[in-house]
This record gives C-alpha cells, structure tokens and sequence, in this order.
C-alpha cells in the first residue's frame, strides 16, 4: 500500500457521522490510533464521559473500532470506562453498527475492567492516557 493511501485511510473515520453513544449535538474529533499499518481504533478527542459505581468514579473515553478477520467482521462504537491506577479498561456501552452477530446498543450492568492487555499494548496506552489525563476519577 502506498504511503498516499495508508495516509487517506488515517484520515477516514468509518461508520456514521454522529455515534449514539454521543449527546445531540456532540461534533467527533476522531483522533486514530494507529498499531500497524492501517488504523482499526479511532478516539474521539471532543468526547469525555464518567462511569460511577458504589463509591469510585472512573474517566470514560468514547472509541470506534473497526475488527476484520477472516471470520468475522466488526464495526462499532464502545464508551471505555479507565481504572487510571490499574491500568484496566471496561466497556461500560457498545453501539455495534455492522457485525456479523447483530447491531444495535448494549448498555453493561456492571463494567468489568478486562478489556485492556497485561502488560497494556499502545493501544490500550493510548485510551488510558487519554482518559487519566487531567482525570480526578479512576
């Protein structure tokens, strides 16, 4: 793949304008988080959120992810609850916009903080960073 294009791809944001995990209104800032060639991760850079549960307060980041194997293939948006001090990631709400199981909203009873990696990948770094930083939760 040329330069040129890999450089495009960075540039566009796949799926709708507007997530409906946003507010009316909410204007994206799709920011990718390049790991390879080809970016399957966008963070939106306008967005914040928090997640509360018993007496913690965690940062959320709001991400679009893109997921194609040979099996399967996935589009969707997912707000991404941050425990800053473990280092951990839970999906507090999904909106699946293609897959291959369904779409729709899926909104978590309780987050569990098991999506990011052990240690965290750049990836994982890179939402958590966002999300802690100037964070007061989490």
């Amino acid at each position: 793949m040329t330069l040129f294009a890999l450089a495009f791809l960075s540039l566009v944001t796949p799926g709708p304008d507007v997530s409906p995990l946003a507010e009316d209104g909410h204007v994206h800032d799709w920011d990718p988080i390049l790991e390879g060639e080809v970016p399957y991760y966008w963070l939106d850079m306008a967005w914040r959120g928090e997640y509360r549960e018993d007496r913690a307060v965690y940062p959320v980041a709001l991400v679009r992810m893109r997921i194609e194997d040979e099996d399967s293939s996935f589009l969707g948006d997912a707000k991404m609850a941050v425990n800053c001090k473990d280092e951990t990631i839970g999906i507090v709400e999904g909106w699946a916009i293609t897959s291959d199981r369904g779409e729709g909203r899926r909104k978590a009873d309780r987050v569990v903080f098991d999506q990011a990696r052990d240690p965290p990948d750049d990836t994982d770094r890179r939402i958590i960073s966002f999300a802690c930083e100037g964070s007061a939760a989490g």
